[in-house]
């Protein structure tokens, strides 16, 4: 028996690219108005969609379809509709030709809104992962700029393994491979996670490199 993907078995390649489109952002937007964690389950479709399907429907095609979609859902804030869009996004940052400097800032997208949707609670340790990929893949300006609004999320918020970053963040300001404004910025940060997570490592980090 022939297997069927899920772009068989919803018949993508029948319908109108832009009709399904507007029907589709309508339906997002009203689930979006009521609880925006109800498009989870979209959002991991259309990562199953785009992962196994993708040579059916076009490398560029699929990739515009999934830049679209999660731009959308992005637009409003949900703690598990986030986490299956953080997994697709680390997927991305794990693929050899996906355009990493839309799914970064896609990534960021996601963190602002989170600062300012979150109050407490626990978070995964997907940041750092993705974290990791990000500097490995487009450097240090997209890594601090993720990295400052992590760092800017609310003292409630423990944020898991954050100190697997550190020694990168230590690295920059000791290398000299950065300009002082960065290692400013780097500092900064630092300073922030020091201060809320007033045991681990970034305090004695903070300290050596204060000289204090």
């Amino acid at each position: 028996m022939a297997k069927l993907s899920l772009s068989s078995d919803l018949h993508l390649n029948e319908y109108n690219d832009e009709k399904i489109k507007i029907l589709t952002t309508n339906v997002i937007r009203k689930i979006q108005e009521n609880n925006p964690n109800y498009c989870a389950s979209f959002a991991y479709a259309l990562g199953r969609i785009i992962e196994d399907d993708h040579y059916k429907l076009g490398y560029e095609k699929s990739e515009k379809i999934a830049i679209y979609y999660f731009s959308l859902l992005t637009d409003a804030y949900g703690l598990n509709l986030f986490m299956e869009i953080y997994n697709i996004i680390k997927k991305k940052f794990e693929c050899a030709n996906c355009p990493l400097e839309v799914w970064g800032d896609l990534f960021i997208k996601c963190l602002r809104l989170e600062q300012h949707s979150i109050r407490q609670g626990c978070l995964a340790f997907i940041y750092v992962d993705i974290l990791q990929l990000l500097f490995d893949k487009l450097g240090f300006v997209k890594f601090i700029e993720a990295v400052q609004v992590l760092s800017s999320f609310p003292q409630q918020v423990i944020l898991q393994n954050i100190e697997t970053l550190l020694p990168i963040l230590v690295d920059l300001i000791k290398s000299g491979s950065i300009a002082k404004e960065n290692k400013e910025a780097v500092m900064s940060v630092i300073t922030e996670f020091s201060q809320k997570y007033p045991t681990s490592a970034y305090r004695e980090a903070y300290r050596e490199l204060r000289g204090n």
